[in-house]
């Protein structure tokens, strides 16, 4: 049974880990339905970086958390994805590194530039599934009033389980069936838009 299993996961919207029996909040919702919130391209994350870099120099972590916050939280890429692409970028010739104060600054170079101009449509049709991907600051905050409303729920069930008898948690299956219709409806009704 699916209540056996344990699933836990970095709720990033509100800072905490979620832990649920239920399947509740699990990968599925929103942003984590496909388990890889991302879902990159092979490749895609240099033009990212570079992308990122042309604005400003910045060091290793600075990416991760320009990344993460471009995405909302919903994405951010490991040391040991965005190092390694970091290096092979300074090997190409595309970025230079400069020690400042014990950390490594990376700067995009002339080269790195005509890279990324040369590879404009890759860029252009990586920052759109992004853009689809990754929410709005509009579009995020309604996910985030969504999902608290959703969070607040799990509690409030979680927290007065064992005070449920029988009747009363069919009745409560049938609200969230219910529920769980009209969204659906909802999204077919945006899709044939």
């Amino acid at each position: 049974m699916k209540s056996e299993c344990v699933t836990v996961y970095r709720d990033r919207f509100w800072g905490n880990t979620m832990f649920n029996r239920f399947g509740f909040m699990s990968p599925r919702w929103g942003a984590f339905a496909e388990g890889r919130a991302h879902n990159f391209e092979k490749g895609a994350l240099k033009y990212v970086i570079l992308d990122l870099l042309k604005d400003k120099p910045a060091h290793g972590y600075e990416i991760i958390r320009a990344l993460g916050e471009r995405s909302h939280g919903i994405y951010s890429p490991s040391p040991g994805s965005v190092y390694p692409i970091l290096q092979l970028l300074a090997d190409l010739g595309y970025l230079t590194t400069d020690k400042i104060e014990s950390k490594k600054i990376y700067t995009i170079t002339d080269t790195g530039k005509q890279y990324l101009k040369n590879n404009k449509e890759s860029l252009d049709r990586i920052n759109s599934f992004l853009e689809q991907r990754w929410p709005s600051d509009i579009k995020f905050n309604q996910w985030q009033q969504t999902f608290q409303e959703m969070r607040r729920l799990g509690q409030r069930l979680q927290g007065r389980l064992h005070e449920l008898d029988a009747e009363q948690l069919s009745a409560i299956r049938e609200i969230v069936n219910k529920s769980i219709h009209d969204i659906d409806a909802v999204i077919e009704r945006s899709k044939k838009s």
